[in-house]
Order: C-alpha cells, then sequence, then structure tokens
C-alpha cells in the first residue's frame, strides 16, 4: 500500500472536485481511497510504514491523461501533406502516404515517449495496417488498439473483410497471449511469495474496432465488421467468466465489450456526400454530391457512385455497442441529441479540426449534454504539429468558444473521466476503485491559485510523475524505477 499526495488534486469525478492538500492510497494497481493527504496518512499509515507516502509540493496530482484518438503509424511525419481544407488535406494523404509510412519504428517510439512526458497514460490507437501493433503492445501505455477496416469498393468487400479479420484476429491472439503471461506470473507468484518473480502487471493492450468513416466504408463491410467483433469479444467474455483470477485486478469495461469508433461528420463536405443519397439519378447525384463524387469517380474510379449511408444510419449501426465517433465538428444539434441519447461519446481533436476544416468544435451549437460524453484526442501527426495532450489542451482552451473555467472543466474532464468512458477503461478518476494511472505536475505557485483547471492547462509542461496500475513509469528506453 502507498499513499501519494499533492498540493492541488484534481479528483476528475463528475462535478470535478478540487481537493487542495489531497492525496490518494493505492494498492496492487486499485484506488483505495482519495481524499484530504494528512488524514489518509493518518488513517491507513502506522508511523513505521510511512516510508511509502510521498507529497509533492506545488505539484498537481490528477488522473493520468488519456489520448483517446491518435494514429501512430503517421508518426514520421512533417511536411508531407497539405492543410487548410479536409478536401485538399485528402488529397495529398492519397498522393503521398505512403512516402510517411516507410521507417516507422522510430517515429512511434518518439511518440510513445511523447505521450508519457505529458502525464498520458492510456492512448486509443487507431491502426489501419497493423505495423505498430507489437511496440504498442509492449510500451509502458495503456493501449487500446483500433483495428481500423477501410474500403468503400462493393467488389472489394470480401477480401477487405479478409484483411481486417487477420489483423484484429493478431491482435486478440496477441492481447490473450499478454494476458495469460500476466496471469501466469500472477499465479507463480501467490504460490511461492518468496521467489524472485516480479509483480504481475495487468494487462494493458486491448483490442478495439474502428470503421473509418461513413464516406470511406462500404456499409456492407460495415456490418460483417460490427457483427465479427461482437461475436470475437461474446467468446472472450465466456473465457475470461472462466478466468478466476482476473478477479483480484481492476476489470475494464473493454476487456468485456468491443469498443468502437468511427470518423464522423469531420468537413461540411463530408455532409453534403452523405445528404445527397436522396438524389434521384446518378445526374442529381452528381450535382448533389460536391467533392465526394468527384473524389469516387476521378481518384477512386468508381462509376455512378452513391453514399452507402444516410447520416441517422451511419450513427444507428453502433446502437447499443460502445461508439466514440471523432471529430464531429459538421454535427448539427438534432444529431448531437441523437448520440447522447443512444449512449455514444464525441471526441474532439482541435487542432487537427482547425488545420483541416478552419474551424474547432463549436459546443455552444450542439446539445448541452454533450460536455458530458465528450473525450478529446491528439489525432496523429499527419494533421498537427505532434501528438502531445498537453498542448492540445492548450489548444483547446485558447480556441473553442465557451466560457474559460467551465472549458478548462470540461477538457481535463474530457481527457480523463470522458475518454475513459469512451474507450471502456477504468481510469480516468482518483475515485475508489479504479485504476491506480496518475500523474503528478510541478506548477509554482498552484497552491494558490483561484483558477487551478485554467492554470495547469496553460502552465503543465511535463509530467514529474507518472503511473499506471500503480507502478510507476519513464520513458520508453530509460531505466524504470519501482
Amino acid at each position: 500500500m502507498r499513499i501519494i499526495g499533492a498540493s492541488v488534486m484534481f479528483v476528475c469525478d463528475e462535478r470535478f472536485s478540487v481537493v487542495k492538500n489531497g492525496g490518494v492510497v493505492f494498492e496492487n494497481g486499485c484506488i483505495i481511497e482519495s481524499g484530504e493527504y494528512e488524514a489518509l496518512v493518518q488513517k491507513y499509515m502506522p508511523e513505521s510504514s510511512r516510508d511509502t507516502c510521498e507529497f509533492f509540493e506545488d505539484c498537481v496530482l490528477l488522473p493520468a491523461l488519456i489520448n483517446a484518438h491518435i494514429h501512430f503509424e503517421f508518426s514520421s511525419n512533417s511536411t508531407s501533406f497539405t492543410y487548410g481544407s479536409f478536401e485538399g488535406w485528402l488529397a495529398s494523404v492519397m498522393a503521398r502516404r505512403d512516402d510517411v509510412l516507410g521507417s516507422m519504428q522510430e517515429s512511434i517510439e518518439s511518440s510513445i515517449n511523447e505521450q508519457l512526458d505529458s502525464g498520458v497514460g492510456s492512448v486509443g490507437a487507431i491502426s489501419s495496417y497493423g505495423d505498430d501493433m507489437e511496440i504498442l503492445a509492449h510500451s509502458p501505455l495503456k493501449v487500446v488498439y483500433f483495428s481500423e477496416v477501410i474500403g468503400s469498393n462493393p467488389a472489394a468487400v470480401d477480401m477487405l473483410f479478409s484483411h481486417f479479420k487477420e489483423r484484429f484476429t493478431r491482435a486478440m491472439s496477441l492481447a490473450s497471449k499478454l494476458a495469460l503471461d500476466s496471469g501466469t506470473a500472477e499465479r507463480g507468484e501467490r504460490l511461492a511469495p518468496e521467489s524472485s518473480l516480479p509483480r504481475a502487471r495487468a494487462p494493458r493492450f486491448f483490442p478495439a474496432i474502428a470503421i473509418h468513416s461513413p464516406y470511406s466504408v462500404h456499409s456492407v463491410l460495415a456490418k460483417h465488421v460490427i457483427a465479427f467483433g461482437r461475436e470475437m469479444f461474446r467468446e472472450r467474455a465466456r473465457e475470461c467468466g472462466q478466468d478466476s483470477h482476473t478477479s483480484a485486478r481492476v476489470i475494464n469495461p473493454c476487456e468485456r465489450s468491443c469498443s468502437f469508433s468511427a470518423h464522423f461528420l469531420e468537413s461540411n463536405a463530408e455532409r453534403v456526400w452523405l445528404e445527397s443519397g436522396g438524389a434521384s439519378g446518378a445526374e442529381s447525384s452528381q450535382e448533389s454530391g460536391g467533392w465526394f463524387y468527384d473524389f469516387y469517380t476521378k481518384t477512386l474510379g468508381l462509376k455512378n457512385p452513391r453514399p452507402y449511408y444516410t447520416i441517422e444510419s451511419f450513427m444507428q449501426q453502433f446502437w447499443g455497442e460502445r461508439v466514440a465517433f471523432v471529430h464531429g465538428v459538421a454535427m448539427s444539434e438534432t444529431e448531437s441529441r441523437a448520440l447522447i441519447d443512444s449512449g455514444a461519446h464525441l471526441l474532439t481533436c482541435p487542432r487537427s479540426n482547425r488545420l483541416l476544416g478552419g474551424s474547432m468544435l463549436k459546443l455552444q451549437g450542439l446539445d448541452s449534454r454533450l460536455a458530458t460524453r465528450l473525450g478529446i484526442g491528439s489525432d496523429g501527426a499527419s494533421s498537427n504539429a505532434n501528438t502531445n495532450m498537453l498542448d492540445e489542451l492548450r489548444a483547446g482552451l485558447f480556441g473553442m468558444e465557451y466560457p474559460l473555467d467551465w472549458l478548462a472543466r470540461i477538457l481535463l474532464l474530457a481527457a480523463t473521466r470522458g475518454n475513459a468512458s469512451a474507450l471502456g477503461l477504468a481510469n480516468g478518476s482518483l475515485e475508489q476503485g479504479r485504476s491506480a494511472d496518475m500523474a503528478v505536475f510541478a506548477i509554482k505557485g498552484i497552491a494558490d491559485s483561484s483558477q487551478p483547471a485554467v492554470h495547469f492547462i496553460m502552465l503543465a509542461r511535463k509530467a514529474l510523475r507518472l503511473y499506471i496500475d500503480g507502478e510507476q513509469v519513464d520513458r520508453v528506453g530509460d531505466k524504470a524505477e519501482g
């Protein structure tokens, strides 16, 4: 059992409780209690054991940040793509993506370290090719790994589905192997407490599924993929139900049921395309389909293309699942209400949205409840200056139109509690029973701040300490401390 504390603690519960001189008691990767540091020390620690307690002056303690939407495979991009419009960016990606995807391992490792430095303990990693699977699975990060399906050519649906199944099955097998290795070590430690085996690391790699977008995935392909994911997780849930050893640790919802993700209404061009499905005849479709009609005919070589979904039907195929729609900058108030009513989440990527679409998410034009279902991500280096979550929060604070104090709280909750819920993780808050994923940041004068959330986003630069499942972690390539 250990206790850490700091001058200011953001619990990141529903009320965004801020505790002066707060602390957290944790053991075996799980938070036992949070509250006032001195009271917790008196309650849990006899004087002889207080060397396991640590208090950080002029610091903020909060849940480890979560980057819920990041593309590691594009980490080597710098000047390859065009910005200023979604259409221009997508055309540049189609033309130059192969140049960016080569020799990605070093850039992925650098991006992993960027996450750790910025206090990120968990990521929602979108993988188009599976080339980042092994390095992420063996990184210190807690990874919800979204195998992404993409493809709109009806003649290629079977081939695309086969390729997706191979990648997703590989991710599931890797997750099972890692969990088995962890369970074997844990059981060995129980049977022989005096042995030299290290304490088992709880699973940190969780397969999930991404449907790229309504403009890029055929509806039949999406239907097959979603059904396949459901069935794979039913089998896995049955297997987990037979494992008596998982009860000793915190269980993440994404271990029991599949998490889904989809880019959605990232641009007005996408909205125009999806709404053109109501036009009659090829000529009407050509007139109303806008930029995407030309994209399908000229870039992809499809004749007389029509959208495979309406806006509503794309959303509805996920109802009943844990799903996070990403971007939503072209979403209407009506659609945001449907999203909330369905239990779905929305992930915003402020800098990517500004670079590709010209503006960030406008919360005030959407259902007011959306703030409680909001998450945030950096997107990939293909549409950002970097993947640093502290920079992403600052961009949101400076660029999103909303009252400042409320916006700071919304953004911090999005980067913690909201992202955990969207991904199906049991962290994101310092409440009892959550995973002990925590970060400490040094911010001079924070103890006297009248706006601690605002000042944190403005001034936080690099995590002083990062814990994942109660274990202190360091950058990849650095020696980890106990």
